[in-house]
């Protein structure tokens, strides 16, 4: 009973994390979109 508990708290745990970091990982995507509409981060810029 104590081992399902404990595989609970941790997948749920390992979830919220993932959670937590597409999150950012959207955050950080959409506020480069805005502020830099027209230079995308995964092109190489030669020109900057």
């Amino acid at each position: 009973m104590v081992a399902n508990l404990d595989r609970v708290t941790f997948w749920s745990c390992a979830h919220t994390l993932v959670l937590l970091g597409v999150g950012a990982l959207q955050v950080f995507m959409i506020r480069s979109c805005v502020i830099h509409p027209y230079r995308s981060l995964w092109q190489i810029d030669l020109l900057y």
